[in-house]
């Protein structure tokens, strides 16, 4: 967000605002060239960030399948679609069971069970 930025660059964020105030007062004799570029450097900052977040999703898969996969890394090496889901609130349990199944055919994880209580176990690191 904007608004982090800004907080992690606070010392910045005062001393432009303090230039760019000078002689506001005074028949708007003020600048306001300091604060367009720091606020200008804030949106390519942000620009940057999310540009490199979007290069890091891998292109193989879909923006939900890459949370999935992510997902899985990230839980125990054994596991349920339920606390997949607990990860993943905003992916639909379509996507979840399309997902692990095509995990389950490249030999990531495979299935202990069938059913509402099947637990899945993961056989390496996922791509």
């Amino acid at each position: 967000s904007l608004e982090r930025i800004v907080e992690e660059t606070k010392d910045s964020y005062y001393e432009t605002l303090n230039k760019a105030d000078r002689g506001w007062h005074n028949n708007g004799q003020h600048n306001p060239t300091p604060w367009v570029e720091y606020f200008l450097s804030i949106l390519v900052a942000a620009c940057n960030e999310f540009a490199t977040k979007v290069d890091s999703i891998s292109s193989t898969y879909g923006v939900k399948k890459s949370l999935v996969v992510q997902a899985v890394n990230d839980l125990p090496e054994t596991f349920s679609i339920a606390e997949l889901s607990r990860k993943c609130p905003s992916v639909g349990r379509d996507t979840l069971r399309t997902t692990l199944q095509m995990l389950k055919e490249q030999n990531y994880v495979e299935s202990l069970g069938r059913g509402r209580h099947a637990k899945w176990k993961k056989l390496g690191i996922l791509p």
